[in-house]
C-alpha cells in the first residue's frame, strides 16, 4: 500500500475534515510542517490536485483540496461530516494493516491529537476524543480500535477513560482519553511510530 494512504487517513480522524455537502477535505493545524506533509501526501496520492489556503473561524490555518480527495478518503473509510456527532470506524484496512500501515496511520493520527506530557510524576502520551453523550458507546469502541492498534505495535496503551462531560451549543458532550505510559512504551512508540510534528517530537525524546 501507498504509505501516504494510512498518513492522510489518520488525519481525516484527527484535524481533517470531509465536508458533508460538498465532498472538499479540509486540513486545520498552526503547524506548518503538517500542512507540508498532507500536501505532500495529497500529491503521493492523486497527482497535482487543486488546493487553497484558509483560516478557520479561530484563527487557525487550514488548506483545502478539492473533493476528489474528500471522496477517495471516505471510500477508504475516512468520516464525512463531524465526527463528534457520528460513530468513526476505523477501517479494517488499518487494523488489521501490516506494521508500517498501522504506524502511519497512528502517526498522522498522534500528530494532530497525541498530547505528550513530560512534567515529573505523570509522564504519558495521552489520546482523546469527543463525541455526544448518546454516542458514548460509540466512543469508547473507537478509542479501543486505537488502543487495539498500539498494542498490535507492542506499546501497551490504557483502557478508555471518561474525562468530562460538558455542554456546548446546547448539546452534551463526553470526552474520553486512552493513555501510553513507562520507558519501555515510550521507546517502542519511538522506535515504531514516525511524529512530524517537530514540537511533539522533542518532547517525546525527552520521554526516552
Amino acid at each position: 500500500m501507498n504509505q501516504s494512504i494510512p498518513r492522510l487517513l489518520g488525519h481525516s480522524f484527527g484535524d481533517g475534515y470531509i465536508h458533508r455537502a460538498k465532498w472538499y477535505f479540509v486540513y486545520t493545524n498552526k503547524a506548518e510542517e503538517l500542512h507540508d506533509e498532507v500536501k505532500e501526501s495529497v500529491s503521493n496520492i492523486f497527482g497535482r490536485v487543486s488546493h487553497c489556503r484558509r483560516t478557520s473561524i479561530g484563527g487557525t490555518p487550514q488548506v483545502q483540496f478539492s473533493p476528489v480527495v474528500g471522496k477517495k478518503l471516505n471510500e477508504q473509510g475516512g468520516p464525512q461530516g463531524s465526527k463528534i456527532r457520528q460513530g468513526t470506524i476505523i477501517p479494517p484496512t488499518m487494523t488489521n494493516g501490516d506494521e508500517a500501515t498501522i504506524a502511519n496511520f497512528l502517526g498522522a493520527l498522534c500528530d494532530d491529537e497525541a498530547q505528550i506530557r513530560t512534567d515529573s510524576g505523570s509522564k504519558q502520551i495521552a489520546l482523546k476524543s469527543v463525541k455526544i453523550s448518546s454516542l458514548e458507546a460509540e466512543l469508547e469502541a473507537y478509542l479501543n480500535q486505537i488502543r487495539e492498534m498500539f498494542e498490535s505495535l507492542g506499546v501497551t496503551c490504557s483502557a478508555p477513560k471518561r474525562d468530562r462531560t460538558y455542554v456546548r451549543r446546547g448539546e452534551t458532550r463526553i470526552s474520553k482519553r486512552i493513555w501510553i505510559t513507562s520507558s519501555t512504551n515510550f521507546a517502542t512508540f519511538a522506535r515504531k511510530i514516525v511524529l512530524n510534528h517537530s514540537e511533539k517530537r522533542a518532547r517525546l525524546q525527552t520521554l526516552l
